[in-house]
């Protein structure tokens, strides 16, 4: 007959095996599929991970975060391409389709914004493609484009003219993306 120590130890001893288990199929899994999860805590423990990451080994997850763009699921395309971004210059390979992302309407718009701005954080001078596209005859690549010109801020300067002439467009969501982008493209103290 069992006592109650014994099953407790018998309990911890499985516990710990299926954790450990758990924990190496965990790791089995690339840094890249969880950063495009669809589960927030994988995703920012892959975060962490990223950070860890050498040069070169950020450099070999590039191509399946550019795979994971072209996804079905817009929350996964979203996660990717604000990842693309975060690696900055040296995931110049994503841009093509980062810029065929731009009128990207999944999650409300919020994968194109995404894709828009990680396109200006990875490309050398992002500002004259931005600028074209502000002229796209895709209101949403349009409305998209606006959005990431803010972020950029006074980096912008030649986006001027043609933001000030979106702030009188029919759309409402593009006139607001617009003066959002004005605003931090030409701080208050130097209009």
């Amino acid at each position: 007959m069992e006592t109650a120590e014994q099953r407790a130890r018998m309990f911890v001893a499985i516990f710990f095996l299926a954790a450990t288990a758990a924990f190496l199929i965990y790791r089995r899994v690339s840094v890249a599929d969880r950063l495009v999860s669809m589960d927030e805590i994988l995703r920012e423990e892959a975060g962490d991970d990223l950070k860890a990451l050498s040069e070169p080994a950020k450099a070999k997850l590039i191509p399946q975060l550019i795979s994971s763009l072209k996804s079905r699921e817009p929350a996964v395309r979203f996660h990717a391409a604000r990842t693309l971004g975060m690696l900055g210059p040296a995931a110049g390979a994503a841009i093509p389709v980062l810029l065929m992302m731009l009128n990207d309407t999944g999650m409300n718009s919020t994968v194109g914004v995404t894709a828009a701005d990680a396109f200006a954080r990875i490309a050398p001078d992002p500002v004259p493609r931005l600028m074209a596209a502000l002229k796209d005859k895709d209101l949403e690549t349009r409305r998209n484009v606006a959005c990431a010109l803010a972020d950029l801020g006074p980096r912008a300067g030649a986006a001027v003219p043609l933001l000030t002439e979106l702030t009188k467009d029919a759309d409402p969501e593009l006139r607001q993306c617009s003066r959002r982008a004005l605003g931090a493209i030409v701080p208050a103290g130097r209009k």
